[in-house]
Parts: structure tokens; C-alpha cells; sequence
């Protein structure tokens, strides 16, 4: 059901592109670095470090975005779709919103997909933008929701999808 609604939302932004004439349209490229979620500080690890191109298109004060991610080793390929509520104010441009990913591990070949709460700030700069965004993950479970995907598997592990910290540069068309 909760798909069902995300995709109904994110058909209903798309549709309305014909509606209204000024439409956004970015395209560029984003860094992340996965944080995992720890009591302790943790050292920088370059493993962490996932590159890859990003899509905006803002109408109103709509924003969608879609990004694909994958990691410095080509182990995996990450991809998700937030829609987002923004505001421009000056140069900056505030988002907020949620959305939905998907991860496959090519060498295991497992899957992953989630739900995430995505928080941006960028800075427009004529037809550039450079920002900032943090990226948290979850998953709706046993009536409630679960922050950073933390769920137990088979084996008594414990599986964490970890929240991202990144920066985007992007061209606006």
C-alpha cells in the first residue's frame, strides 16, 4: 500500500509537468559517504565513498530527484527517487522530502529496498548549483518505523543500510 502511494504521488508530480510551464530541470553529479550509525566515532574510510550522477527537476515547489550511486569499487549499484518539498530563498534553495531506494549487490546478488528521508540545501549560482544533503534511510516494520534500516537477519546479525552525507553539483537547463 505505502508503494502504491509513493508511486500515485510521484505520477501525479510527473503529469503535471504539462500543466504547468516553468519546469527546473538539473543535471549533474554527487559524492556521498555512508556514515554508519555507531556510538563511537569511526575513522575515515575511503570504502565508504559512493559517486555518481543525479536528476532534478522542480516545478512550483516540487522538487524530484533521482540519483544513482555506486561505489568505488563497482561492488553495488544504488539508486533512489525522493520527492521533495523546496523553497528558494536568495541564492539557496531549501529541500526536504521522502522517498524511495533500491540497492543491488552485483557479486551477491542480493537486494535491497527501503524507504528515506532526504534534507538538501543548495547554493544556485546563475545556471550552476553547488549543495549539501543528508540522506536517512528507514524501513516501516512491525507497525512502526525503523531509522537507518537497522533489521535483524537469519543468522542473528544485524543488516544497517547507513545515512549519507554528500555534496551535488549540478547545471540547470
Amino acid at each position: 500500500m505505502k508503494k502504491c502511494i509513493i508511486f500515485l504521488l510521484v505520477l501525479l508530480f510527473c503529469s503535471s509537468f504539462a500543466v504547468h510551464a516553468k519546469t527546473e530541470l538539473g543535471v549533474g553529479a554527487s559524492v556521498d559517504y555512508w556514515v554508519m550509525p555507531s556510538r563511537e566515532p569511526e575513522p575515515f574510510d575511503p570504502s565508504n565513498i559512493y559517486f555518481g550522477p543525479v536528476i532534478r527537476m522542480k516545478q512550483f515547489i516540487f522538487q524530484l530527484d533521482l540519483g544513482f550511486r555506486t561505489e568505488t569499487d563497482f561492488y553495488g549499484l544504488w539508486s533512489y527517487l525522493d520527492l521533495e518539498v523546496c523553497l528558494d530563498i536568495f541564492l539557496f534553495r531549501i529541500s526536504g522530502g521522502l522517498g524511495i531506494n533500491y540497492n543491488y549487490m552485483i557479486q551477491s546478488t542480493n537486494s535491497y529496498f527501503g524507504y528515506n528521508a532526504k534534507a538538501n540545501v543548495d547554493v544556485k549560482l546563475s545556471k550552476f548549483s553547488v549543495g549539501a544533503y543528508l540522506m536517512l534511510p528507514f524501513i516501516f516494520e512491525d507497525g512502526g518505523i525503523t531509522p537507518f534500516s537497522m533489521k535483524a537477519t537469519e543468522d542473528g546479525f544485524v543488516d544497517f543500510v547507513p545515512a549519507s552525507l554528500g555534496v551535488s553539483l549540478l547545471f540547470w537547463l
